[in-house]
């Protein structure tokens, strides 16, 4: 199928539920809300390392539990990773300090490394959850 797309001689094929792409690299494909009232699609990448899953993450509108659960099921490690949007910027205190604490105690995520859409209440409060295992790794 064609798109217009500059590269006219690739090979682009539609995900439309979690998949293996390539060994050890999974889409994790979960609906969330964006905007008022639209529900998409969101892509997350799971990478299969030795140290455990590597999450890259998009903004987490399923949310970033439901992410979490999603890649551990799908390649049976613990995550050692997560990096990218956290979509705790409009979240109030409490919930973010209950998010935080259920990754680490409940999901037993190693590291953290949040960048856009957490805002700066959920930088410090995960930076406080996760210690020296925080990253701050945060652009707009």
């Amino acid at each position: 199928m064609h798109f217009g797309s500059p590269w006219p001689q690739g090979k682009f094929e539609w995900i439309t539920e979690t998949t293996e792409i390539a060994p050890g690299f999974h889409l994790i494909l979960l609906k969330g809300p964006w905007g008022v009232d639209l529900d998409v699609m969101e892509i997350s990448l799971a990478i299969d390392t030795p140290d455990g899953i590597v999450l890259v993450v998009g903004c987490s509108h399923p949310t970033l539990e439901k992410i979490v659960e999603t890649a551990s099921a799908t390649i049976h490690k613990p995550i050692h990773l997560v990096f990218g949007g956290t979509h705790l910027l409009p979240a109030k205190r409490d919930e973010i300090k209950r998010i935080a604490t259920a990754l680490r105690d409940q999901w037993k995520v190693d590291w953290i490394a949040p960048v856009h859409c957490t805002g700066e209440p959920a930088f410090a409060l995960l930076k406080q959850s996760f210690g020296d295992r925080y990253l701050y790794a945060g652009l707009g």
